[in-house]
């Protein structure tokens, strides 16, 4: 799911927003779809893996995933949405800085498996 440019690109942005990021949650959502042979609650597990190894990881402690399946959606049998939510800017850029080698890396690795997420937009998330 991660790569190197799309990591630096993420930092940039963040260090553009400055304090005013600090007290908005960041929102990281992942365009997915199920490899061949894999079901939901596939992705289900390859998730919780991954949010277990995060939330282990220095600054991923308070890492929130959430999925999205389609419901009633415009979507193609097998997409979903892998939905990563930092408390602040401050906790994402810790994560970012030590992900490299982690045990969170290594899950990643594991999400392949099951699901490719080639497309993600980062959100700054102010809850009302």
């Amino acid at each position: 799911m991660k790569s190197i440019i799309s990591r630096l690109i993420i930092a940039a942005i963040l260090l553009g927003f400055g304090a005013s990021v600090q007290a908005a949650r960041i929102v990281q959502i992942w365009n997915c779809t199920l490899q061949d042979g894999q079901t939901y609650e596939d992705a289900a597990a390859v998730s919780s893996a991954w949010a277990k190894a995060a939330n282990g990881v220095a600054g991923g402690e308070n890492f929130e995933v959430i999925l999205n399946f389609p419901l009633a959606a415009d979507a193609d049998e097998g997409d979903f949405s892998f939905v990563l939510v930092a408390p602040n800017a401050t906790a994402w850029g810790t994560f970012e800085d030590v992900y490299e080698g982690s045990a969170a890396q290594e899950a990643d690795e594991s999400f392949g498996e099951v699901a490719t997420c080639d497309t993600s937009q980062i959100w700054r998330s102010v809850k009302m």
